[in-house]
């Protein structure tokens, strides 16, 4: 194994972050509204992004206000929240969890939409084109499908004793955008000739009965898709210790799931997402229209390897592998 020091993986450079020009003037205390699919503990993603806000001027309680809607998993949530934001007239909404994004733009399409995408937002039908999504929406693609067969591939190459994949989802993901993550991984296990199976749940507790069922084991590599279950207080707990304890060696969706005990996470830098949404939210809220700002795409992947859950796994991660982040 050897430790990335400066270089990160280059994925794609298509469309550069267009800080564009903004007006002199900025309005007085705009409201904005942000929902999220897991709860208030988790603050990695938002500091990301009030981070450089702040930067830009942008000041939650003294030059905008921010109305924070923590829904836990519960996308039944949605419509209230939406109407809620309405009636507070929020000049744009702003949110991480892609499944919602889809239904929050249904629901309320004359609200701007500035998003972290999950999926490939043209796919789904969020978007028109990348460069030009139209829609009323904006914000960044995480390029799921490059991420979810990188880390697939990493995942042999470290544990080249699994026989099958699992793919574990919460089962609030609705068919268009599950079919969009799946394709990459079922692709992936047949060109390897490996087994496939998707694991569904609806709550962190669920997982230890779901490796029950499948006999999960060494033989099992496991992909867990970032979404609200797995992004909860529990489910970062939890999930990591289940899998360890079962000693299912498993790409995880966050470090910080990484550090509990997973084994490895390629994830996105959160300065570079956190960067381009607080951009966008700047340049609407100066009057530029949502559909006019590009989706923009990463630059860099970051790897995050456990040594100690590695040890633990009887696994040895090759020194082709250049590592950025070694949790020990």
């Amino acid at each position: 194994m050897r430790r990335r020091t400066f270089s990160r993986v280059v994925v794609s450079a298509t469309f550069a972050i267009p800080f564009l020009a903004r007006a002199q003037s900025k309005p007085t205390r705009p409201r904005i509204g942000y929902f999220g699919g897991g709860d208030s503990a988790n603050r990695g993603y938002l500091n990301a992004v009030l981070q450089p806000m702040q930067k830009l001027g942008w000041i939650d309680g003294q030059t905008i206000d921010i109305e924070y809607r923590f829904m836990q998993g519960q996308l039944d949530r949605l419509p209230d929240v939406v109407q809620d934001f309405r009636e507070k007239r929020v000049a744009l909404m702003w949110t991480d969890w892609g499944v919602a994004a889809i239904q929050a733009n249904k629901i309320a399409p004359g609200i701007p939409l500035v998003t972290s995408f999950h999926v490939n937002p043209v796919a789904v039908g969020l978007a028109e084109t990348l460069s030009h999504p139209g829609r009323n929406v904006t914000g960044f693609f995480q390029q799921t499908n490059d991420l979810i067969c990188k880390s697939l591939s990493l995942l042999r190459e470290i544990a080249p004793g699994i026989a099958r994949v699992g793919f574990l989802y919460a089962d609030y993901i609705t068919a268009n955008v599950l079919a969009e993550n799946l394709a990459p991984a079922k692709s992936f296990a047949a060109s390897t000739g490996l087994g496939f199976e998707t694991l569904s749940y609806s709550r962190a507790e669920e997982i230890a009965p779901i490796l029950e069922r499948v006999q999960g084991g060494p033989d099992l590599g496991l992909l867990d898709l970032l979404d609200a279950v797995s992004y909860s207080e529990q489910g970062q707990r939890l999930i990591p210790a289940e899998v360890l304890r079962r000693r299912v060696p498993t790409v995880m969706p966050t470090d910080r799931m990484v550090a509990a005990g997973g084994l490895l996470a390629l994830t996105l830098t959160g300065e570079e997402d956190g960067a381009v949404i607080a951009n966008r939210i700047d340049l609407i809220l100066h009057g530029a229209r949502a559909g006019d700002l590009p989706i923009g795409l990463p630059t860099k992947f970051w790897l995050v390897v456990n040594s100690k859950t590695a040890a633990a796994l009887g696994l040895v991660i090759p020194n082709t592998i250049l590592v950025d982040q070694v949790i020990a």
